[in-house]
């Protein structure tokens, strides 16, 4: 589970984490990790790229 505190790249890799282990790799798309943490598409790729 993420905090308010987190940045944005810790949300983004915290959110990854959870979907992956509630889903599988199958079921996480990128859209999904963005709207759980909560992120904009830019940040998404601006952050981990």
């Amino acid at each position: 589970m993420y905090t308010a505190s987190m940045s944005t790249p810790e949300r983004l890799i915290e959110s990854t984490r959870e979907l992956l282990w509630e889903r599988g790799y199958v079921g996480t798309s990128p859209k999904a990790i963005q709207q759980h943490a909560g992120a904009g598409q830019g940040s998404m790729y601006q952050n981990l790229a």
